[in-house]
């Protein structure tokens, strides 16, 4: 009996010896040489794509793209190669709507990547007009529903750039003939467009016709979506150029003061208070937190480190440094006290209705008491760092995220995806380059960014037909 045992232990122990010398050379077995080759040539062709998109050169990365998939797709069948590919396969999908979402002709996903493609972009790789699928999943993150509103992005700058090209012949500024920067008054739904080393064009008629309204006041270029920074009551308007002059108009574009200062990336008004105090960071200066208390006629460096502006009234400040979180001001930047650990991811925080509101990283910022203190009010989209942009209440707002414009109509408590992002328009992190606006009354969107020509979205309600 005890020899019995000892011939079935290794009988088992042969078996199992066995059935692990199969799984080696079987399902877990290295890749071949040219296997691999040709993993790292797609992952080579995949971060070129990348690259090039990043650049905004559509066409070669949408080319780059293609011969990423093609060696992905031989290589789907590889059950060896299957933990190596999926976080390629993951990029690709990314990669293909980001493409297709800024009009680059791309393919598309392979069927042969759709195992591959579903655990990475939602279980779909369809294409829903211009929102893809992974587009569709991020609002549903938010809302559950698909986006309300349907329409497409329309140039609206043509008219208005050949007309001032006559009088001002294209210069060697590689950036001239095009728009760099967009604003809405929700008020009245009128446009205000920045033409390019030019000056502020004005709409009234939602950017069917627009005219050059400040004169030789304002010129350069907005690197920023907060290089123009509207009243929310309307009228009053304040543009933070750079290369180019500063400027100020308190009624509407009819009259303009020139800003002594200029060079600057972005900026706040004490829109509430006396409507003449500004707080800006200078361009590519470190960080310089610059104060004027007269509209611009003179200015004093408050210190260097600082990012992002924010101004309940002439005296009371707030910002934001690396080392301190936010922080404020009650005596006109002469001291500084930290009041939060949050993070803006906004450039300027707005003041709405005597409240605060700043994106950042953990959500909605809100101060209620000129911002002594601050809460995370909403969740807000991965990513948001353009608005909120407000609507007939604080209930009503817009953000925009890398991802599109989003829209809560309840305070944040719940947020849709509104319209896609225009073509080749991406947000970035901080809000630099592009520059969105909404006009609340018409149901618009507008976009703009430097080298980019100036689009409208006409927003419609998705069950109209």
């Amino acid at each position: 009996m005890q020899l019995g045992h000892i011939g079935k232990s290794i009988g088992w122990a042969i078996a199992v010896a066995a059935l692990g010398y199969f799984l080696a050379t079987s399902a877990f077995a290295a890749p071949t040489a040219q296997q691999t080759e040709k993993l790292h040539s797609a992952a080579r062709a995949l971060t070129k794509a990348e690259s090039l998109y990043k650049t905004g050169k559509l066409a070669p990365a949408a080319t780059a793209f293609d011969a990423a998939q093609k060696s992905l797709v031989d290589l789907a069948d590889v059950s060896d190669l299957a933990r190596q590919l999926d976080p390629l396969v993951k990029r690709l999908v990314k990669l293909h709507d980001s493409l297709e979402l800024d009009g680059a002709k791309v393919p598309a996903i392979a069927t042969e990547l759709a195992s591959f493609a579903a655990a990475g972009a939602g279980g779909s790789t369809k294409t829903q007009g211009k929102l893809t699928a992974r587009r569709g999943e991020a609002a549903g993150k938010y809302s559950g529903a698909a986006p309300p509103y349907t329409g497409e992005w329309v140039v609206v700058s043509d008219g208005i750039l050949a007309e001032l090209g006559k009088a001002h012949p294209v210069s060697n500024d590689t950036f001239a003939r095009m728009t760099a920067g967009v604003t809405v008054d929700r008020t009245n739904g009128d446009v205000y467009l920045m033409a390019n080393n030019i000056g502020i064009c004005k709409s009234t008629d939602q950017g069917q016709t627009f005219a050059l309204v400040s004169g030789k006041t304002v010129t350069g270029r907005f690197e920023f979506a907060t290089g123009l920074d509207l009243d929310p009551e309307g009228g009053r308007l304040m543009c933070f150029s750079i290369y180019g002059s500063a400027g100020y108009t308190g009624d509407g574009g009819k009259t303009w003061t020139q800003s002594k200062q200029s060079h600057l990336d972005f900026g706040a008004v004490d829109w509430s208070d006396t409507g003449k105090a500004m707080l800006a960071i200078g361009h590519e200066s470190g960080g310089k937190l610059m104060l004027s208390q007269d509209g611009g006629a003179s200015w004093k460096t408050l210190g260097t480190g600082y990012w992002g502006a924010g101004m309940f009234d002439h005296n009371t400040l707030v910002s934001s440094s690396k080392q301190e979180g936010l922080v404020r001001s009650t005596d006109g930047g002469e001291k500084w006290t930290k009041v939060s650990d949050e993070k803006p991811s906004a450039a300027v925080m707005v003041d709405f209705k005597g409240v605060g509101y700043w994106l950042g990283e953990s959500g909605l910022l809100e101060s209620k008491d000129k911002g002594a203190t601050w809460t995370v009010a909403a969740r807000t989209p991965k990513g948001a760092c353009i608005g909120p942009m407000f609507g007939a209440d604080a209930r009503q707002m817009v953000v925009g995220s890398p991802d599109g414009l989003y829209q809560s109509n309840d305070g944040g408590k719940t947020w849709a995806l509104a319209v896609p992002l225009a073509p080749g328009i991406k947000i970035l992190k901080g809000g630099q380059w592009a520059n969105y606006a909404w006009d609340p009354i018409n149901n618009i969107f507008y976009a703009s960014q430097m080298t980019k020509p100036a689009y409208k979205f006409v927003a419609k309600a998705a069950s109209a037909k």
